[in-house]
C-alpha cells in the first residue's frame, strides 16, 4: 500500500482529469496533471484503476492493482513532486508478468517525463 500521502484522493479525481495530458501504451494509460506549488513540494500521488471490462474477477482486478503500487513504490525515489498520476489498464494487462508490467509503467513515467536520471 502506498502511503496516503501518495494516494489520490476521491476530491482529487475530477481535478486531475479536468487538467490533465494522456499518454498510452496498448495496455496501459497515464493521465497526469502538475498540482499548484503554493504550499510548498507535495509528493506525487497516485491511483490505479482497473474496470470490470480489463478483468472480470475481482481477484485479477486486485492483483494488477497490487502490483502496480509494488512497481509504482520501487520507483518513487526517482519521481519528481508535485503531480497527480492516474494509471488506467486496458484489456490485455491481466496477461503481463511483473517484470513486463515494471518495464511498461517505467516506460510510460519516463516517457511523462516523471523520473530523474
Amino acid at each position: 500500500m502506498l502511503s496516503r500521502e501518495r494516494r489520490v484522493s476521491r476530491r482529487q479525481f475530477p481535478l486531475i482529469l479536468k487538467a490533465s495530458r494522456s499518454l498510452s501504451t496498448p495496455v496501459l494509460s497515464l493521465r497526469i496533471a502538475t498540482r499548484s506549488a503554493e504550499r510548498g513540494q507535495k509528493p506525487t500521488s497516485f491511483a490505479f484503476i482497473v474496470s470490470r471490462q480489463v478483468a472480470g474477477r475481482a481477484v485479477d482486478r486486485n492483483r494488477l492493482k497490487r502490483r502496480a503500487r509494488a512497481v509504482v513504490r520501487e520507483l518513487l525515489p526517482m519521481v519528481k513532486d508535485n503531480y497527480g498520476c492516474l494509471l488506467f489498464f486496458k484489456p490485455g494487462a491481466t496477461t503481463l508478468s511483473y517484470v513486463e508490467l515494471k518495464k511498461l509503467i517505467q516506460e510510460i513515467l519516463t516517457r511523462a517525463s516523471l523520473l530523474t536520471g
